[in-house]
Protein backbone atom coordinates (compact mmCIF):
# COMPACT_ATOMS: atom_id res chain seq x y z
CA UNK A 1 0.00 0.00 0.00
CA UNK A 2 0.85 3.52 -0.98
CA UNK A 3 2.87 5.91 2.21
CA UNK A 4 -0.35 8.63 1.58
CA UNK A 5 -3.15 5.38 2.09
CA UNK A 6 -0.67 4.16 5.41
CA UNK A 7 -2.22 7.23 8.02
CA UNK A 8 -5.87 6.53 7.05
CA UNK A 9 -5.42 2.45 7.14
CA UNK A 10 -3.83 3.10 10.56
CA UNK A 11 -6.46 5.34 11.82
CA UNK A 12 -9.42 3.71 10.63
CA UNK A 13 -7.61 0.19 12.35
CA UNK A 14 -7.48 1.99 15.61
CA UNK A 15 -10.70 3.44 15.43
CA UNK A 16 -12.20 0.16 15.16
CA UNK A 17 -10.75 -1.65 17.51
CA UNK A 18 -12.23 1.21 20.43
CA UNK A 19 -9.85 3.73 20.58
CA UNK A 20 -10.82 7.80 20.74
CA UNK A 21 -9.52 9.73 17.92
CA UNK A 22 -7.27 11.64 20.32
CA UNK A 23 -5.56 8.39 21.61
CA UNK A 24 -5.41 6.93 18.12
CA UNK A 25 -3.44 9.97 16.93
CA UNK A 26 -1.13 9.68 19.89
CA UNK A 27 -0.21 6.15 19.47
CA UNK A 28 0.57 6.80 15.19
CA UNK A 29 2.76 9.98 16.56
CA UNK A 30 4.33 7.59 19.64
CA UNK A 31 4.69 3.70 18.40
CA UNK A 32 4.47 4.41 14.00
CA UNK A 33 7.40 3.75 12.07
CA UNK A 34 6.62 5.49 9.09
CA UNK A 35 7.40 9.16 8.97
CA UNK A 36 4.44 9.92 6.81
CA UNK A 37 2.12 8.43 9.06
CA UNK A 38 3.98 10.04 12.41
CA UNK A 39 4.19 13.79 11.10
CA UNK A 40 0.27 13.98 9.84
CA UNK A 41 -1.03 12.54 13.22
CA UNK A 42 1.09 15.25 15.32
CA UNK A 43 -0.55 17.75 12.45
CA UNK A 44 -3.71 16.18 13.48
CA UNK A 45 -3.30 16.42 16.86
CA UNK A 46 -1.85 19.45 17.28
CA UNK A 47 -5.00 21.01 15.56
CA UNK A 48 -7.14 19.07 17.69
CA UNK A 49 -5.29 20.51 20.99
CA UNK A 50 -5.37 24.11 19.48
CA UNK A 51 -9.36 23.39 19.52
CA UNK A 52 -9.97 23.09 15.51
CA UNK A 53 -12.17 20.86 14.13
CA UNK A 54 -11.54 17.54 12.85
CA UNK A 55 -13.14 18.37 10.04
CA UNK A 56 -11.82 21.65 9.09
CA UNK A 57 -7.71 19.78 10.57
CA UNK A 58 -8.56 17.37 7.29
CA UNK A 59 -9.60 20.02 4.77
CA UNK A 60 -6.38 21.92 5.41
CA UNK A 61 -4.14 21.23 2.22
CA UNK A 62 -1.21 20.93 3.89
CA UNK A 63 -1.77 17.85 6.02
CA UNK A 64 -0.80 14.78 3.88
CA UNK A 65 -1.38 11.59 3.87
CA UNK A 66 -5.74 12.42 4.09
CA UNK A 67 -6.58 13.20 0.41
CA UNK A 68 -8.72 10.40 -0.02
CA UNK A 69 -10.77 11.73 2.74
CA UNK A 70 -11.44 15.13 1.34
CA UNK A 71 -14.34 14.18 -0.50
CA UNK A 72 -15.80 12.37 2.49
CA UNK A 73 -15.32 15.75 4.97
CA UNK A 74 -18.78 16.74 5.30
CA UNK A 75 -19.83 13.21 5.99
CA UNK A 76 -17.85 13.53 9.23
CA UNK A 77 -19.49 17.21 10.06
CA UNK A 78 -22.62 15.69 9.26
CA UNK A 79 -22.35 12.36 11.46
CA UNK A 80 -19.87 13.51 13.96
CA UNK A 81 -17.62 10.35 13.40
CA UNK A 82 -14.65 9.89 11.42
CA UNK A 83 -14.57 6.03 10.77
CA UNK A 84 -17.17 5.55 8.76
CA UNK A 85 -15.09 8.26 6.59
CA UNK A 86 -12.29 6.37 6.80
CA UNK A 87 -13.70 3.20 6.11
CA UNK A 88 -15.34 4.64 2.95
CA UNK A 89 -11.84 5.99 1.93
CA UNK A 90 -9.78 2.78 1.90
CA UNK A 91 -12.87 1.13 0.53
CA UNK A 92 -12.38 3.25 -2.28
CA UNK A 93 -8.29 3.15 -2.58
CA UNK A 94 -8.49 -0.89 -2.38
CA UNK A 95 -10.69 -0.99 -5.17
CA UNK A 96 -8.85 1.51 -7.69
CA UNK A 97 -5.57 -0.72 -6.57
CA UNK A 98 -7.39 -3.89 -7.57
CA UNK A 99 -8.06 -1.99 -10.66
CA UNK A 100 -5.07 -0.95 -11.40
CA UNK A 101 -2.95 -4.19 -10.66
CA UNK A 102 -5.08 -5.76 -13.21
CA UNK A 103 -4.62 -3.40 -16.10
CA UNK A 104 -0.94 -3.63 -15.39
CA UNK A 105 -0.80 -7.35 -15.89
CA UNK A 106 -2.97 -6.70 -18.56
CA UNK A 107 -0.89 -4.79 -20.41
CA UNK A 108 2.69 -5.93 -19.73
CA UNK A 109 3.43 -7.87 -22.37
CA UNK A 110 1.75 -5.88 -25.00
CA UNK A 111 3.63 -2.89 -24.04
CA UNK A 112 6.61 -4.62 -24.38
CA UNK A 113 6.10 -5.33 -27.86
CA UNK A 114 5.10 -1.80 -29.13
CA UNK A 115 7.81 -0.63 -26.72
CA UNK A 116 10.25 -2.84 -28.71
CA UNK A 117 8.40 -2.24 -32.03
CA UNK A 118 9.16 2.20 -30.74
CA UNK A 119 13.11 1.24 -30.67
CA UNK A 120 13.44 -0.59 -33.75
CA UNK A 121 11.79 2.52 -35.41
CA UNK A 122 14.14 4.87 -33.47
CA UNK A 123 17.06 2.81 -34.15
CA UNK A 124 16.33 2.44 -38.09
CA UNK A 125 15.95 6.47 -38.49
CA UNK A 126 18.32 7.50 -36.18
CA UNK A 127 21.55 4.81 -37.00
CA UNK A 128 20.66 2.29 -39.28
CA UNK A 129 19.65 4.52 -42.13
CA UNK A 130 22.56 6.88 -42.05
CA UNK A 131 24.71 3.84 -41.92
CA UNK A 132 23.06 2.42 -45.09
CA UNK A 133 23.52 5.72 -46.47
CA UNK A 134 27.31 6.85 -45.72
CA UNK A 135 28.23 2.96 -47.04
CA UNK A 136 26.80 3.17 -50.28
CA UNK A 137 24.82 -0.24 -49.81
CA UNK A 138 22.08 0.11 -52.73
CA UNK A 139 22.90 0.99 -56.30
CA UNK A 140 19.80 3.46 -56.66
CA UNK A 141 20.54 6.74 -53.44
CA UNK A 142 16.85 7.43 -53.87
CA UNK A 143 15.64 4.64 -51.87
CA UNK A 144 16.90 6.16 -49.22
CA UNK A 145 14.70 9.03 -48.77
CA UNK A 146 12.05 6.68 -49.50
CA UNK A 147 13.25 4.60 -46.47
CA UNK A 148 12.50 7.35 -44.19
CA UNK A 149 9.38 8.27 -45.37
CA UNK A 150 8.70 4.23 -44.64
CA UNK A 151 9.79 4.74 -40.76
CA UNK A 152 8.07 7.96 -40.26
CA UNK A 153 4.88 6.60 -41.77
CA UNK A 154 5.05 3.61 -39.39
CA UNK A 155 6.10 5.58 -36.23
CA UNK A 156 3.31 8.07 -37.31
CA UNK A 157 0.73 5.13 -37.45
CA UNK A 158 1.85 3.31 -34.05
CA UNK A 159 1.55 6.80 -31.99
CA UNK A 160 -1.89 7.74 -33.34
CA UNK A 161 -3.24 4.42 -33.17
CA UNK A 162 -1.78 3.52 -29.83
CA UNK A 163 -2.67 7.03 -28.57
CA UNK A 164 -6.19 6.87 -29.70
CA UNK A 165 -6.75 3.38 -28.07
CA UNK A 166 -5.71 4.61 -24.64
CA UNK A 167 -7.41 7.92 -24.70
CA UNK A 168 -10.43 5.95 -25.95
CA UNK A 169 -9.91 3.59 -23.00
CA UNK A 170 -9.34 6.23 -20.20
CA UNK A 171 -12.71 7.99 -21.39
CA UNK A 172 -14.70 5.12 -21.00
CA UNK A 173 -13.38 4.13 -17.60
CA UNK A 174 -13.77 7.40 -15.90
CA UNK A 175 -16.86 7.35 -17.27
CA UNK A 176 -18.11 4.71 -15.65
CA UNK A 177 -15.93 5.15 -12.50
CA UNK A 178 -17.54 8.39 -12.00
CA UNK A 179 -20.83 7.14 -12.44
CA UNK A 180 -20.35 4.29 -9.84
CA UNK A 181 -18.51 6.61 -7.08
CA UNK A 182 -21.64 8.53 -7.08
CA UNK A 183 -24.05 5.74 -6.99
CA UNK A 184 -21.94 4.21 -4.21
CA UNK A 185 -21.16 7.46 -2.55
CA UNK A 186 -25.02 7.60 -2.15
CA UNK A 187 -25.71 4.32 -0.78
CA UNK A 188 -22.93 4.20 1.77
CA UNK A 189 -24.14 8.11 3.33
CA UNK A 190 -27.44 6.86 2.99
CA UNK A 191 -26.65 3.90 5.35
CA UNK A 192 -24.57 6.05 7.47
CA UNK A 193 -27.95 7.93 8.67
CA UNK A 194 -27.65 10.83 6.45
CA UNK A 195 -30.60 12.63 4.89
CA UNK A 196 -31.48 11.78 0.95
CA UNK A 197 -30.07 15.89 0.82
CA UNK A 198 -27.31 15.92 2.60
CA UNK A 199 -26.04 12.84 0.60
CA UNK A 200 -27.55 14.28 -2.68
CA UNK A 201 -25.29 16.96 -1.54
CA UNK A 202 -21.71 15.51 -0.70
CA UNK A 203 -21.86 12.83 -3.20
CA UNK A 204 -22.46 15.73 -5.72
CA UNK A 205 -19.37 16.93 -4.71
CA UNK A 206 -17.34 14.23 -5.36
CA UNK A 207 -18.44 13.08 -8.66
CA UNK A 208 -20.84 15.00 -10.98
CA UNK A 209 -24.82 14.23 -10.66
CA UNK A 210 -25.70 11.72 -13.54
CA UNK A 211 -29.23 13.41 -13.33
CA UNK A 212 -31.66 15.89 -12.12
CA UNK A 213 -33.81 16.32 -9.20
CA UNK A 214 -37.54 17.58 -9.20
CA UNK A 215 -38.75 19.73 -6.16
CA UNK A 216 -39.40 16.66 -3.98
CA UNK A 217 -36.05 15.10 -4.21
CA UNK A 218 -37.08 12.83 -6.99
CA UNK A 219 -34.93 11.92 -10.07
CA UNK A 220 -35.99 12.88 -13.45
CA UNK A 221 -35.76 10.21 -16.11
CA UNK A 222 -32.34 11.49 -17.77
CA UNK A 223 -31.63 9.96 -21.29
CA UNK A 224 -28.05 9.55 -20.53
CA UNK A 225 -29.09 6.85 -17.57
CA UNK A 226 -28.94 3.17 -18.50
CA UNK A 227 -32.50 1.34 -18.62
CA UNK A 228 -31.73 -0.46 -15.37
CA UNK A 229 -31.25 2.75 -13.32
CA UNK A 230 -33.93 4.31 -15.17
CA UNK A 231 -35.95 1.51 -13.98
CA UNK A 232 -34.91 0.95 -10.10
CA UNK A 233 -35.13 5.01 -9.43
CA UNK A 234 -38.80 4.67 -10.97
CA UNK A 235 -39.67 2.55 -7.90
CA UNK A 236 -38.71 5.58 -5.53
CA UNK A 237 -41.88 7.07 -6.41
CA UNK A 238 -43.98 4.29 -5.00
CA UNK A 239 -41.66 2.88 -2.00
CA UNK A 240 -39.41 5.63 -0.97
CA UNK A 241 -37.02 3.81 0.07
CA UNK A 242 -33.63 5.44 -1.16
CA UNK A 243 -31.10 2.60 0.44
CA UNK A 244 -32.20 -0.30 -1.43
CA UNK A 245 -32.35 1.50 -3.99
CA UNK A 246 -28.85 3.23 -4.06
CA UNK A 247 -27.56 0.00 -2.92
CA UNK A 248 -28.96 -1.78 -6.21
CA UNK A 249 -27.50 0.76 -8.85
CA UNK A 250 -24.72 0.85 -6.89
CA UNK A 251 -23.90 -3.10 -7.04
CA UNK A 252 -25.07 -2.81 -11.01
CA UNK A 253 -22.49 0.04 -11.51
CA UNK A 254 -19.46 -2.02 -9.82
CA UNK A 255 -20.53 -4.99 -12.07
CA UNK A 256 -20.64 -3.30 -14.95
CA UNK A 257 -16.91 -1.45 -14.04
CA UNK A 258 -15.60 -4.66 -13.49
CA UNK A 259 -17.22 -6.00 -17.15
CA UNK A 260 -15.50 -3.27 -18.55
CA UNK A 261 -11.66 -3.48 -16.82
CA UNK A 262 -12.37 -7.38 -17.97
CA UNK A 263 -12.87 -6.79 -21.22
CA UNK A 264 -10.17 -3.99 -21.44
CA UNK A 265 -7.45 -6.22 -20.40
CA UNK A 266 -8.93 -8.93 -22.67
CA UNK A 267 -8.68 -6.56 -25.89
CA UNK A 268 -5.67 -5.30 -25.24
CA UNK A 269 -3.27 -7.18 -25.87
CA UNK A 270 -4.54 -8.66 -29.22
CA UNK A 271 -5.05 -4.86 -30.01
CA UNK A 272 -1.51 -3.56 -28.95
CA UNK A 273 -0.27 -6.56 -31.32
CA UNK A 274 -2.43 -5.57 -34.18
CA UNK A 275 -0.78 -2.67 -34.23
CA UNK A 276 2.89 -3.82 -33.85
CA UNK A 277 1.98 -6.29 -36.98
CA UNK A 278 0.67 -3.29 -39.27
CA UNK A 279 3.77 -1.13 -37.87
CA UNK A 280 5.82 -4.10 -39.09
CA UNK A 281 4.04 -4.95 -42.60
CA UNK A 282 4.59 -1.22 -43.41
CA UNK A 283 8.22 -1.42 -42.44
CA UNK A 284 8.29 -4.45 -44.57
CA UNK A 285 6.85 -2.68 -47.35
CA UNK A 286 9.15 0.59 -47.40
CA UNK A 287 12.55 -0.55 -45.79
CA UNK A 288 13.33 -4.27 -46.33
CA UNK A 289 11.97 -5.05 -49.40
CA UNK A 290 12.79 -2.04 -51.24
CA UNK A 291 16.21 -2.75 -50.01
CA UNK A 292 15.84 -6.52 -51.07
CA UNK A 293 14.78 -5.43 -54.41
CA UNK A 294 18.11 -3.22 -55.17
CA UNK A 295 20.11 -6.35 -54.71
CA UNK A 296 17.93 -8.63 -57.16
CA UNK A 297 16.19 -10.40 -54.20
CA UNK A 298 12.45 -9.99 -55.67
CA UNK A 299 12.18 -8.57 -59.12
Amino acid sequence: MKKEYLFIDALAMLLTKGCTIRESLELLCEYTNSTTVSHTASVVLEGLKKGNHLAEILATESVSGVRHVRPYIGMITQTGSILPALKLAMADVKRKEEYSTKMREALLYPLCVTAFASMLLALLFAVGIPWMSRSNLFPDPSIIPKMKWGVIMAASFLAISTGAAFFSSLTLLSKKNRDYLFWSLLDCLTDAGLTFDQALILSTKSAPLPCTTDADGYFFDAPELDLFTRTTLHTLHLTGDFGSVFASIATHKKKALDLLYTMLAGFAEPILLAITGVVMLILSLTVFLPALTQYGGFP
